[in-house]
């Protein structure tokens, strides 16, 4: 194909598209030079641009579409006619920008992109009545008015707008048209007198009165929209730093790319691909695909953690389909050291086992056994003979303390045994003195 597009090198493109925004832009730069009319330049282009990216084409679509000839009426679209107003219409070929998934989506401004005509007759011929029927023509008029969930908002081709709410989208397109009809009737004169009186009558047709005929119709279109544009909001929080690396949160939301930028790496996630459709008009929509990818250099994940050598430059690119923001990181944070206190560090078994975490606004995951629980400044727990760990995890890292359990039952039978033995030594030494005694 390239080489056919080459071979075709002529004359300039007829409108200005920016090549960079293609998958291959050098492609873009052949069609953009050769001398295909222009229905074939748009199919050209809007076939290399219809390979997958993980940006909407946002730009070249207006300019694409901005392009077109939308004064010729599109097949299928509905004409009516009034009077001499003959195959009257409106399009509303599409805002802009649009992204199409499973619906229309629309973001917080834009621009309707309108065509619209009709057909004007003179009238001809005598009327009934007459002798003769003049026709002027006095002038016209036309409107075509754009609105927002039924509030004017500007008229013309092209209609901006803005909007932050789901949004009916309608045209109409008004026309008032303005002629004379001149009436001619036959009335008899006189057409030869002699002596003062009338010798002979002769029939003569000339004009009796004007009629000026107003004419007026309107057609109107409409299309709905989804809105999609909300507020972005994304931050790089650092929660710890140590060895030379940096430990944090990525937080964001409502977004189609993320990038996080570093001078030691970068971390990309891209939840759509992005290609163009084309309608009988050569109308171009965006489509966008869910297809969520990840990428990563430099940069280690770890659930809602990422963690990276010290960097000197960070830098948050975020964007949904119609909007994007730019965001700086934040590297301070305050070292936490996190602390377990106990009033004594022996329990017997089933007896509770007093905890105080330090410092006491911070939440902490803190377990014991089997239990693990989210607590800040204090919590409690039931010691047992199968666990003398209390354990303290924050940031990804352990603390613990370790505590004595003693079985109460056991250690008093261990002191009962104990003194049972003691006893029998006692009796059995005082028995031994006794008989070699009277040996």
């Amino acid at each position: 194909m390239k080489l056919a597009i080459i071979f075709l090198l002529l004359i300039p493109f007829s409108f200005a598209i920016e090549c960079s925004q293609f998958p291959n832009p050098s492609e873009c730069d052949d069609v953009m030079s050769s001398s295909l009319d222009l229905s074939e330049q748009q199919y050209l282009l809007s076939s290399l641009l219809a390979n997958s990216q993980n940006k909407p084409p946002c730009s070249f679509v207006r300019d694409w579409n901005l392009a077109l000839d939308t004064s010729i009426p599109p097949e299928g679209v509905e004409k009516r006619s009034k009077g001499q107003i003959r195959n009257a219409w409106v399009k509303l070929f599409t805002v802009m920008p649009s992204v199409k998934e499973e619906k229309l989506l629309i973001g917080s401004n834009g621009s309707m992109l309108v065509g619209f005509g009709y057909d004007f007759q003179m009238p001809y011929g005598r009327l009934n009545g007459d002798c003769r029927t003049d026709y002027n023509y006095l002038g016209n008029s036309v409107a075509i008015d754009g609105y927002v969930n039924d509030e004017y908002v500007g008229s013309g081709r092209v209609i901006d707008y803005e909007t932050s709410i789901d949004s009916s989208f309608k045209v109409v397109y008004k026309v008032k048209e303005k002629y004379l009809v001149s009436h001619h009737k036959y009335y008899w004169h006189c057409c030869r007198w002699k002596r003062g009186h009338c010798k002979s009558w002769c029939r003569k047709c000339g004009f009796k009165y004007a009629d000026e005929i107003h004419e007026s119709l309107s057609v109107s279109d409409s299309l709905f929209g989804y809105f999609s544009d909300y507020a972005l909001d994304a931050s790089f929080v650092a929660i710890d730093s140590y060895l030379g690396n940096t430990k944090g949160v990525l937080n964001s939301t409502n977004y189609s790319r993320l990038s996080l930028l570093l001078d030691s790496g970068n971390l990309s996630f891209h939840n759509y691909e992005y290609s163009v459709v084309w309608d009988n008009s050569s109308v171009l929509t965006i489509k966008a695909r869910s297809v969520p990818t990840v990428s990563s250099v430099g940069i280690v994940r770890n659930n809602e953690t990422i963690m990276f050598e010290d960097s000197s430059k960070c830098s948050i690119f975020m964007s949904n389909h119609f909007s994007n923001m730019n965001f700086d990181c934040n590297f301070t944070f305050d070292q936490v050291v996190p602390l377990i206190k106990l009033d004594k560090d022996t329990f017997d078994v089933g007896e509770t086992i007093s905890v105080r975490l330090e410092p006491s606004d911070i939440d902490f995951n803190v377990s014991y056994g089997n239990t693990s629980r989210y607590v800040h400044d204090s919590t409690s727990f039931v010691a047992t003979n199968i666990a003398n760990r209390i354990v303290l995890r924050y940031n990804d890292r352990e603390y613990d303390q370790l505590i004595i359990v003693k079985n109460k039952d056991k250690s008093m039978f261990m002191l009962s045994l104990s003194v049972f033995g003691t006893v029998n030594y006692v009796i059995i030494e005082l028995l031994k003195r006794y008989f070699g005694m009277h040996l």
